[in-house]
């Protein structure tokens, strides 16, 4: 029985492994800010953890802003703004945090269980290109071990826009010159 059990193909999809893996490691927090978009998409973009007035919402979602092309005055409006001129739909990239909790809510224990976790979801979606939003995120994931044909990018992150740092057109050129048109193809 133990050889016919080993050959049994694992038939979970994508999102029924990463719904036990949550299950798994945050089982202690009553609500989580987890992925959103595509499980299927080629490209991931990833935050470092969402904003206190994010998680105090009713989303649940990492993409919890209103997806209004006018609406610039907040992070997501900027990525929408940005993505549009990229002729990229919000919904078929997947987006997710390192942090499924804003990080004045982490303690070690947490954020280990964090780490352990993106390291296997990112196992499990297979992306070809990993897109980072900011320094900080950057930095976490090249502590990770991460299969080597996986291209991990960094862009501004778009905080720095709404703050004034750069401006929205920067912005789009920032994220222009990754080509994501490419994994689409």
């Amino acid at each position: 029985m133990d050889e016919q059990t080993s050959l049994v193909v694992n038939t979970k999809s994508k999102r029924e492994l990463v719904d036990e893996l949550k299950t798994l490691y945050f089982s202690n927090f009553s609500k989580i800010i987890s992925d959103f978009g595509s499980l299927d998409s080629k490209i991931l973009i990833l935050g470092i953890s969402p904003v206190k007035t994010h998680y105090d919402s009713f989303s649940k979602s990492c993409f919890s802003f209103d997806t209004n092309l006018k609406q610039t005055v907040k992070s997501g409006g900027v990525l929408c703004k940005t993505f549009d001129r990229l002729g990229i739909n919000i919904d078929s990239v997947l987006w997710d945090n390192v942090y499924k909790v804003p990080e004045e809510m982490l303690t070690e224990e947490s954020k280990d269980a964090a780490i352990k976790y993106i390291t296997e979801f990112i196992k499990i979606i297979n992306p070809k290109i990993i897109v980072c939003l900011g320094n900080d995120c950057m930095t976490i994931i090249n502590r990770l071990t991460i299969d080597s044909k996986i291209l991990i990018k960094k862009v501004l992150h778009p905080g720095a826009c709404v703050r004034g740092f750069y401006t929205i057109n920067e912005s789009f050129h920032n994220w222009k010159r990754l080509n994501l048109q490419e994994y689409f193809k």
